[in-house]
């Protein structure tokens, strides 16, 4: 059985991009008997996707599941919040997500057979169960930023020293077996939950939780305030790489790759900074920071392990052609070094396996994901939009399955692709009128914490009646 592990980045809208690969690459889970899945994380908009991914092989949902759920369920009139505080909010979805572990209806036909083929579509298969073949071991990865600080011990094995350090990144392995509903969902929601635009979500943590973190910690339970876990490690490949057993390759699903020429274009320009242009920049940084140091740490990971692959291959070999005494002189030797040549293999290895790394991204995503508008908010806005983008994932993510070896037939119509819709600018939206919706929702989430305010308050009740004349207009 061949085990794969798949890290998806955070990408807003992009998401739909994500799922789209992801979509191919449960198809082949369905398909083929000799692959199957062991670790699945992701950040912010890669945290859905995760969870989309891993309720589907755990309910052995049909492979259009995911689709259905991502373009007719993001929309940005089910994403603006009700409430005054803030402009967006997942609690919109949470019905949706709940309807999963509800849908116990199975499809009348086997997957794959003849009548299954000539019926299937989006449509017809919609919240169906449609194969016994599940996975109830898949591991969930969400990543989260702590807007308060957590303490983290850290001991230095060499000189034996111990170090607290602050954090403000902690990643939450779950899977649907041990974890209830509940928690899934409240995690999920505060890893995808985008500053200033969606609030943080209240949790509490346990006292064993945190006296796994640091010493400091008592028996007592701690609330903190979480939220988008891609503004720390928007592609969380640490943790996973910490939590990979079996896995002997590692997909990263990144929608909006870097293009080194724009790079370095957009850095000869010179022009000042204003306010609004730092705070995006600075939130720029925070989502891309780790992933040169994370895909550098795993290349080093793999780097030590292969060498002492070598080291230990080579000692064995070695042996094997000395006589009696060179043995003996080699053993006593090893037993300075508290080596055992017996347990060779144990004694010099990470404890990891060496694995590969493929990454599947779009070619040019500013000419072929329409989610790109709007610094990566358009995919909300219209579900032709978001519909390109999932099949520009899923043809992609074929392609890489087809590398794998492994040639799948297209479930969805690559008539319906026009790759030319990246291309598409704000002016062809067709849900532009919600903008100045939003524009008053942000404006009176600003307002709120003055509310005390006599003026202010007057000013607030104006915002909102004239928001609710508009929703019942839009």
């Amino acid at each position: 059985m061949n085990k794969i592990s798949i890290i998806v980045s955070g990408g807003v809208s992009l998401c739909t991009y994500e799922v789209g690969v992801l979509t191919s690459l449960y198809q082949l889970f369905l398909e083929k008997g000799d692959i199957d899945f062991e670790v699945v994380g992701g950040s912010s908009a890669g945290a859905i996707s995760t969870f989309l991914f891993s309720s589907s092989m755990f309910k052995g949902f049909n492979p259009y599941f995911m689709a259905g759920m991502i373009i007719n369920n993001t929309d940005i009139k089910n994403l603006v919040s009700k409430k005054d505080e803030f402009v967006l909010d997942f609690d919109n979805l949470i019905p949706s997500f709940e309807k999963i572990f509800k849908c116990e209806s199975c499809c009348e036909y086997s997957y794959g057979d003849n009548i299954c083929k000539k019926v299937r579509s989006i449509n017809f298969c919609k919240d169906k169960v449609c194969s016994k073949k599940k996975s109830d071991n898949i591991k969930m990865v969400f990543n989260v930023t702590t807007l308060e600080p957590i303490l983290k011990d850290i001991e230095e094995s060499v000189f034996s020293e111990k170090f607290t350090l602050r954090t403000h990144n902690i990643s939450f392995v779950l899977d649907f077996k041990s974890c209830s509903t509940k928690k899934i969902y409240k995690i999920l929601k505060a890893s995808a939950s985008f500053p200033i635009f969606f609030p943080p979500v209240r949790y509490t943590f346990q006292s064993g939780d945190l006296k796994v973190f640091s010493h400091f910690y008592d028996d007592e339970n701690l609330e903190l305030n979480l939220t988008d876990g891609g503004v720390t490690q928007n592609l969380p490949l640490k943790i996973i790489f910490n939590n990979i057993n079996e896995s002997e390759r590692i997909v990263l699903i990144i929608p909006h790759p870097d293009d080194p020429l724009t790079i370095i274009e957009n850095s000869r320009k010179k022009r000042r900074s204003n306010l609004i242009d730092s705070i995006i920049k600075l939130l720029d940084s925070s989502f891309y920071q780790s992933y040169y140091s994370d895909l550098k740490l795993s290349f080093e990971f793999n780097r030590i392990e292969k060498r002492f692959f070598d080291i230990r291959n080579s000692l064995k070999s070695s042996f094997k052609n000395l006589d009696l005494e060179e043995k003996k002189v080699v053993e006593k030797f090893l037993n300075g070094c508290s080596l055992d040549l017996e347990n060779i293999d144990e004694s010099l290895s990470t404890g990891k396996k060496i694995i590969r790394i493929d990454m599947v991204s779009p070619q040019k995503p500013s000419e072929e994901l329409a989610g790109e508008i709007l610094n990566h908010f358009g995919g909300f806005f219209d579900r032709s939009l978001r519909y390109n983008d999932f099949l520009v994932g899923y043809f992609d993510g074929l392609k890489y399955c087809k590398g794998l070896g492994y040639d799948l037939e297209p479930l969805f119509s690559r008539s319906d692709l026009n790759r030319e819709m990246g291309n598409v600018n704000f002016k062809k939206i067709k849900n532009k009128k919600i903008i100045f919706i939003l524009i008053l929702k942000c404006i009176l989430s600003f307002l709120y914490p003055y509310r005390k305010n006599f003026l202010i308050t007057f000013l607030i009740l104006f915002l909102k009646t004239t928001l609710n004349l508009l929703e019942k207009f839009y």
